[in-house]
């Protein structure tokens, strides 16, 4: 079991890592002569020669740091790869800026790296060997099998990286080539908003303008032609990085009448031009020279000079990424650019396109933009102590984009970059004393969350200065922090403060705060706000220290929020877990829907779960399933769960099911509250169980009770109307002062199999001022809304709770309630998740079916016993196995469904066969046959000689079980029929034979389990084959149960105790 949890450890470390230090398979594009298959690059044509490979998909961002990896699959082919600047459609070798070379020649290997141009031989490679090529700011690192084998440095960091693959030889490969850059996003775009202005009609639009042209010219009098486009990026999202930007303008060739095209003749100096960005808005309809809006020359691209004077239709491919970038971040406002010459001074100067209204539609302009999303950046403090992440101190003037440049703060981060949809910034251990603060400038979106992520909630921890909120976010959507803790001491600010912000996640963090309410979920009346929809706060722990707050509180409208597998505690008084509220904003009421609550621990001094709704804001679809709620006080109103005022109607109806409630003056208290199901859970040491108030149309079934006063109260006349009360263990600890139930009057709508249980005189109800004592006297009342009078089928008895309660209220087989309750349809498992039976048992639980294989107990062997190992498979069955100390193995099985159990018992000793039993039960658990299976063929055995004790347990005896003495001894012992003592078919009785290895003479004395002398025989060379047939000494057969044997070997003076259950 420990190497179980050892193995695990280790999965969920290497799980950590790559999630932190992302990686993938390299996507390949622009093939050429070269398949992919099952992400294995090969060169299939065009023989010899830099002439084949690919590009990946895959961009590292400029001023980040990225590596790629892999593992040499085979060594005989000449082959590159590295990193390149940009994508390309050529696959040369020489298009690679850094990476490896294998070079291939005979039976020789040469390895060499590429740095920018220069060849360096390394030495040489072979199968198998893992290479690595790693950017680290301006640093590109050659890793050979782990262990640094060159290096360069590059020129500058704003290059974004490509992974290149250039193959030599026809059949060369790259295999499994893994990396850290993530896969590029595009947007082609066709402009359709374009328009030229012209000098000398200033006043005139030229909106549909077939020609999109800077030009100087003259007639008479000299004019300029300006152009203006526009295209759209909003898809794109603000925190991307681009990685390329093209705009394709296509010439004039073909037009009629013929165009000048590009020209540049008699004064022409240069008609080299640029694309400006334009600093205003304008309307494509509307524009002319007059009111043309301006441009910045700070941000521009540019069109080189045409490669003819005159009569040139060149198409032109413009580099547009730095026009997209500032658009795209914000820089600068989205309204187009200006086309216009570098010089235009000088006439019969022109670059002359197609524009998006010439009539060739397949030439109109296009944008084609490649981008990436999901950056990495990187915060410290001033101490690489425990870091995870960075290998630097944090300093506010580094980058942030690199483990190698980590910034000093959260707030740094923030302040110098847009941050969007799949950004990380990982907060590596150490103390930051700022708060985070989020709107929809810095926030995520459904491509994906923006996530803060730290060392862990031990390791990183940010506490807020000042009177700030630890975290706020202020419609700030779809945000993830995890991994650290966030500790408050303000008081009147919060830990978390969620404003109008959905989607928002917290995982795996500690949230601390020494005196105010710690995390709090509000809806805003602002209509600019959304709402707090699909968040989600999972297992982290969230503890408050003071006393009247809360830990967590959501406010007003917003649904479908989860709160799982969180440690909830505040120890102080007037304290309460998890507050779930509606909000009033004149005129109007808002109320919280669609929330799930499960899998918590809420420890808390006052009330665990509060749904806190009005008349007018009724709180729906609640859902409250396997938490564990301790309350510390039993003061007035003290609750595990209260519930004002919700569910509206039969269709929103509410869940409390699994829990274990312990503690607190009620266990479940509802008010105004209709239309729940509460099943399945444990009330224990509540002083009541359940008090209702005006609360109908609700469902408590499968409980179990175990408390100081009185388990189901109601104070109202309609609490039970509609109300079914069924399957449930009431069990009152109080004196003769108090009831199982207190019901004010009315008739429940179904009330039947229930179990009553007062030790110490609690009655079993009392009903309209009236107490029945016992169960008799209250099934004489009627009490059911239908025929009879109710509770026909219910028992009063002990339910055998364990000597020692906690918050488990188990049943063994043997209790009362075990198999006496009836079906409910829609609840087919008990607390535990075990399937409920077709006949099942009253309370939350339903107690195991168990499988017994009973081998020889050798506690007291000398030398020990080997390991048993068993396997077990089949249809529904639970292959936990609990191995007790006597070797007995027991796995679940269910009770319906007629099941095949496969039972495969084994020992380490080599000597002994390996054993396996079907075991075929009926739909009541009962058996059906039995068979064994021995080399391979399977063998009908007499159902009879097995037995399933109390109609639940089957118990098996292994027929032949393997003891390991010292010297060695080693002997067998082995039971002919079947495992209870009756006669089988051939009317013979179970015998039980004893083989010693090494020694031909011993003998074998039985006792009872009282250690009364039973019988004894005798195996010498003139009795081999002697046994005991199940007899005593006065020839009866003995009774089933535990016979203790003793092997004599008087030879070597040895005695040597064993046991066989009969």
């Amino acid at each position: 079991m420990k190497r179980i949890f050892f193995l695990l450890g280790i999965s969920l470390i290497i799980g950590f890592f790559n999630s932190v230090y992302s990686q993938q398979l390299v996507t390949w594009g622009n093939l050429a002569n070269a398949t992919v298959t099952n992400n294995v690059l090969v060169k299939t044509s065009e023989g010899d020669g830099w002439n084949a490979g690919a590009e990946s998909k895959n961009m590292l961002a400029f001023g980040q740091d990225g590596w790629v990896e892999f593992e040499l699959q085979e060594v005989t082919k000449k082959k590159a790869i590295g990193l390149t600047y940009e994508q390309s459609s050529g696959v040369a070798m020489d298009s690679i800026k850094c990476g490896f070379i294998f070079d291939f020649s005979g039976t020789t290997r040469v390895l060499y790296t590429r740095k920018l141009g220069t060849n360096t031989n390394i030495g040489t490679y072979d199968l198998n060997d893992v290479f690595r090529i790693e950017k680290v700011g301006t640093k590109v690192l050659f890793l050979k099998n782990g262990s640094k084998i060159d290096s360069c440095t590059l020129s500058s960091n704003t290059n974004s990286f490509f992974v290149d693959a250039s193959i030599y030889t026809s059949g060369g490969q790259f295999h499994q080539v893994m990396t850290s850059l993530s896969v590029l996003d595009s947007l082609n775009v066709n402009p359709d908003k374009d328009a030229v202005v012209i000098s000398s009609n200033s006043s005139i639009n030229y909106g549909t303008h077939a020609y999109f042209w800077a030009y100087k010219g003259t007639n008479k009098a000299t004019f300029t032609y300006r152009s203006l486009m526009e295209f759209s990026v909003s898809s794109i999202p603000p925190n991307a990085k681009i990685a390329s930007a093209k705009l394709y303008l296509y010439g004039v060739d073909g037009d009629s009448p013929t165009q000048w095209g590009h020209r540049c003749e008699t004064n022409c100096v240069s008609n080299s031009s640029k694309l400006y960005l334009n600093t205003a808005l304008w309307t494509e309809t509307t524009v002319t020279w007059d009111n043309k809006p301006n441009y910045t020359t700070s941000v521009f691209a540019t069109l080189p000079a045409s490669p003819s004077s005159v009569y040139d239709y060149s198409d032109y491919t413009v580099d547009i990424k730095d026009l997209v970038k500032n658009w795209v971040d914000g820089s600068y406002t989205n309204n187009g650019f200006t086309f216009m010459l570098n010089n235009e001074s000088y006439y019969y100067t022109a670059l002359q396109f197609r524009s998006s209204d010439h009539t060739n539609s397949s030439e109109h302009p296009a944008v084609k933009i490649k981008y990436y999303i999901g950056t990495k950046y990187y915060v410290n403090d001033n101490s690489l102590t425990g870091d995870v992440f960075c290998k630097a101190t944090g300093d506010a003037s580094n980058s942030g984009l690199s483990p190698y440049s980590p910034k000093a703060s959260v707030f740094s981060i923030l302040s110098t970059y847009v941050l969007g949809a799949k950004d990380t910034i990982f907060v590596d251990a150490g103390n930051y004393s700022e708060y985070i603060y989020l709107t929809s400038a810095d926030c995520g979106s459904s491509s994906g969350q923006l996530v803060i992520h730290g060392a862990g909630k031990d390791l990183t921890t940010i506490s807020s200065p000042g009177n700030y909120h630890n975290l706020s976010l202020t419609n700030a959507d779809y945000v993830t922090v995890e991994n650290l803790k966030l500790s408050n001491s303000h008081t009147s600010y919060f830990n978390v403060y969620n404003n109008g912000s959905q989607n928002m996640e917290l995982k795996n963090d500690s949230l601390i705060h020494s005196v105010y309410t710690n995390v709090v979920i509000a809806f805003s009346s602002t209509s600019a706000y959304g709402l707090p929809s699909n968040s989600k706060i999972q297992d982290c722990a969230i503890i408050s220290k003071y006393a009247g707050m809360n830990n967590i509180v959501v406010n007003g409208s917003g649904s479908y929020l989860e709160f799982s597998g969180n440690y909830i505690r505040n120890d102080y008084p007037s304290s309460r877990g998890l507050v779930i509220n509606y909000a009033y904003s004149s005129p109007n009421y808002y109320s919280p829907s669609h929330i799930s609550m499960t899998d918590n621990t809420i420890l808390c001094d006052s009330i665990g779960i509060h749904i806190n709704g009005v008349s007018a804001a009724k709180i729906d679809y609640v859902t409250i399933r396997e938490n564990n709620i301790i309350i510390a006080s039993q003061d007035s109103l003290t609750s595990c769960i209260l519930a004002n005022y919700s569910g509206t109607s039969s269709e929103t109806i509410d869940t409390i099911a699994g829990n274990r409630l312990a503690g607190g003056r009620y266990g479940l208290y509802y008010n105004y509250t209709i239309y729940t199901r509460a099943f399945n859970n444990f009330f224990t040491n509540n002083q009541y169980g359940v008090k209702l108030i005006s609360s109908n149309d609700n469902r408590l079934s499968f409980n179990s009770f175990y408390n100081d006063r009185t388990n189901v109260w109601t104070t109202t006349e309609n609490a039970v109307s509609g109300m079914t009360l069924s399957n449930n263990i009431f069990y009152s600890k109080g004196s003769s002062s108090y009831q199982n139930l207190n019901i004010y009057n009315g008739a429940f709508s179904d009330v039947d199999y229930n179990c009553f249980y007062g030790p110490n005189g609690a009655k079993v109800a009392r009903h309209n001022s009236t107490d029945y004592d016992s169960l008799a006297a209250w099934q004489s009342l009627d009490h059911y809304s239908g025929t009879g009078n109710g509770d026909e089928n219910s028992i009063a008895s002990d339910p055998l709770y364990p000597e020692t309660i906690t918050t488990d209220l188990d049943i063994d087989l043997f209790s009362p309630c075990t198999q006496a309750g009836s079906t409910i349809s829609g609840i087919s498992a008990d607390i535990n998740g075990r399937v409920r039976r077709s006949l099942p048992s009253i309370g939350a639980m339903e107690p195991e079916l168990q499988v017994y294989i009973v081998t020889s107990l050798l506690d007291s062997v000398p030398g020990g016993v080997d390991s048993v190992v068993v396997d077990i498979s089949g249809s529904g069955i639970d292959t936990s196995i609990f191995i007790k100390e006597d070797i007995s193995l027991f796995p679940e099985i269910p009770t319906e469904g007629n099941p095949r159990l496969f039972i495969e018992f084994r020992t380490d000793t080599s000597a002994f066969d390996t054993t396996i039993y079907i075991v075929s039960l009926d739909a009541q658990g009962k058996i059906d046959s039995m068979l064994t299976v021995i080399d391979g063929e399977e063998i009908v055995l007499d159902s009879s000689y097995y037995t399933i004790y109390s109609e639940r347990v089957l118990v098996l005896q292994n027929p032949v079980a393997g003891i390991l003495f010292p010297n060695p001894v080693e002997i067998e012992t082995s039971l002919e029929g079947g495992f209870i003592l009756s006669p089988d078919q051939d009317g013979l009785y179970d015998t039980l034979r004893v083989n010693c290895s090494d020694y031909d003479t011993y003998s074998v004395v039985i006792y009872n389990e009282y250690g009364e002398l039973v019988d004894s025989f005798e195996v010498s060379p003139a009795t081999p084959n002697a046994y005991w047939d199940g007899k005593d000494s006065s020839n009866e057969y003995v009774n089933p149960g535990s016979y203790y044997f003793e092997l004599i070997i008087e030879e070597v003076g040895y005695k040597y105790p064993f046991c066989v259950k009969y």
